[in-house]
């Protein structure tokens, strides 16, 4: 499954994609997906597409939900404007929805955790929460 937080509060949309792995009901492990991964990429056209004919459809905060099958094939899950709840993690990423909506910048964390294209534990994000203020 892949979790696609979006940023669409400039000219251009801002996609922090990442792949999950669900446990007992909720993403146990996820990597963070760089903006060349071809699931990025087909995002970000997709919603450009969208864009194309719902202008105010696809703007502000939102996710879109994707799941692969075996054979690579993509389908669409769900789409939302609400914030995902997951999503805290992309604060690692410079990305907190809420500072966001608050006109407030996010600090990107400059450190040797959450890299693109490792699996990490959901919990690992929330133990280090506290490193990205700092």
């Amino acid at each position: 499954e892949y979790v696609i937080d979006v940023n669409w509060t400039a000219e251009e949309p801002i996609v922090y994609a990442r792949e999950v792995r669900i446990k007992n009901g909720y993403d146990k492990y996820l990597r963070f997906l760089d903006t060349t991964d071809r699931i990025t990429l087909a995002v970000y056209e997709f919603i450009q597409a969208v864009h194309a004919s719902y202008p105010k459809m696809m703007t502000g905060i939102f996710h879109i939900q994707l799941i692969e099958n075996p054979a690579g094939e993509l389908f669409f899950v769900e789409y939302s404007k609400r914030i995902s709840g997951t999503s805290i993690v992309n604060q690692f990423r410079g990305f907190n929805p809420f500072d966001t909506l608050a006109s407030i910048e996010t600090p990107i964390y400059k450190g040797d955790f959450a890299n693109n294209n490792v699996w990490y534990r959901y919990e690992d994000f929330i133990i280090n929460l506290n490193r990205i203020r700092q």
